[in-house]
């Protein structure tokens, strides 16, 4: 995955595809990459290298280098208490692979918010709840376990099925559930495990809603073709026959108008 960064005081946009930051261009960031018509995307003017922009060329770099330049930037803020970092996206973008190699780099607690909704998803598959059944997905959500986060039975590889992804998509709409799901991840934000210096949270919304005061905010972002290239090799890699590129090229660009 082929990653461009762009930091601009505490927001930082990284995009996965083929479109280069150039230099002088700072503002192709908060134009066009940190907001759409359908999310916007808190940013700030970019500003001069002596203000602490940051700006890795146009030159392509590849996760692992994301990783360690993110985690360089981050040493560059004022943490409070303990470091928050935020990660957004759409699917497939790469948020989760960028997530867990910042975490290791620096020491932080990862949370895939994301896999929240997947595990009420997938528990509401197992129980046969209707995904439009408002009320009781919020009962699931409120009741989640480690147990559930790591796919319970099933498994990782139960809670990243294409299916479940599908079902997480529909349960994450509902306010309800956005808001008992909101609250667990915001207990891990304020109260990282032992031992770490501070947390990592990747998903939707994580620095709008869910951690508006991180010190670093991320939006990765990909053509919906790349991000289905990179879920078709990821659920083949997990012995999913069935995953096929225009399908799930379709589903991607159905959860985009969702999300």
């Amino acid at each position: 995955m082929n990653c461009h960064l762009l930091f601009a005081r505490r927001v930082c946009c990284m995009r996965a595809s083929g479109w280069p930051i150039t230099r002088g261009q700072p503002s192709a960031c908060a134009g066009g990459y940190l907001a759409s018509p359908s999310r916007s995307w808190p940013h700030h003017q970019a500003v001069p290298l002596s203000a602490r922009m940051m700006h890795m060329s146009s030159h392509p770099v590849h996760a692992a280098s994301a990783s360690t330049a993110a985690s360089e930037a981050f040493s560059m803020t004022q943490p409070p208490k303990h470091a928050v970092v935020a990660i957004d996206g759409p699917a497939a973008s790469g948020k989760g692979s960028l997530a867990r190699g910042l975490a290791q780099a620096a020491n932080l607690a990862h949370l895939d918010t994301g896999s929240l909704y997947r595990a009420v998803a997938l528990k509401a598959l197992s129980k046969q709840v209707a995904l439009t059944d408002e009320s009781s997905l919020v009962t699931l959500a409120s009741c989640l376990t480690a147990d559930d986060l790591a796919g319970g039975q099933g498994g990782p590889n139960a809670l990243r099925s294409e299916e479940v992804g599908s079902a997480a998509s529909k349960v994450s709409v509902l306010p309800a559930v956005r808001t008992a799901v909101g609250e667990y991840a915001r207990r891990f934000a304020r109260e990282p495990p032992a031992g770490a210096q501070g947390v990592v949270l990747d998903g939707r919304d994580v620095g709008t809603v869910l951690c508006p005061d991180a010190q670093l905010k991320i939006f990765l972002t990909a053509s919906a073709e790349v991000r289905a290239q990179r879920r078709v090799a990821e659920l083949q890699g997990r012995g999913d026959a069935l995953a096929t590129y225009e399908r799930i090229l379709q589903d991607i660009k159905i959860r985009d108008e969702r999300d």
